[in-house]
């Protein structure tokens, strides 16, 4: 009931949602599906009801649908608005509305494409250290402000290439 009260209020998030989904295997698809059931069987209505409504609402500010030249450049990890709607993405995966935990964090496609167990590959001991870089512990959750530097911890371990090793 509430995935359609948001889908009908704010069409762009179906698109969001099947960009995001692009990007991802389906057992990531699956996990994130388990994941984001389990934290909203969790939830009382009334928080579901303010998790839907900020997501109708943009989560504080409007959805722009933008026109990108075809060769525009890629974003990077330190674009804001990427920052921005990951930021929402995981908000919305998140038990606190308006507020991002390190499970959510981790969950973002980004952050997946990358995890993994090869000595390359991001590990759950770095996300952990950059959650921490960010003056949080493991069980807070970051307002934008956290979450971002958090991000941008991220993609200091990327020599600030974050994306485009993602990619």
């Amino acid at each position: 009931k509430m995935s359609m009260k948001v889908m009908k209020a704010n069409p762009n998030v179906i698109k969001m949602a099947q960009e995001q989904m692009a990007k991802m295997s389906p057992e990531q698809m699956k996990q994130a599906s388990d994941l984001a059931q389990k934290q909203m069987e969790a939830m009382a209505p009334e928080d579901l009801e303010k998790m839907a409504d900020s997501a109708i609402a943009g989560a504080g500010g409007p959805v722009v649908d933008v026109d990108v030249e075809e060769d525009a450049p890629a974003r990077n990890a330190r674009d804001e608005a990427l920052v921005d709607a990951l930021f929402v993405v995981a908000a919305a995966m998140s038990k606190q509305p308006g507020a991002v935990t390190l499970e959510a964090f981790k969950q973002l496609p980004p952050i997946q494409s990358l995890r993994g167990e090869l000595p390359d590959d991001l590990s759950d001991a770095e996300i952990a250290d950059a959650w921490a870089e960010a003056g949080l512990a493991v069980g807070a959750a970051a307002d934008k402000t956290a979450f971002t530097r958090a991000w941008l911890a991220l993609d200091q371990l990327y020599d600030d290439d974050m994306m485009v090793e993602a990619r």
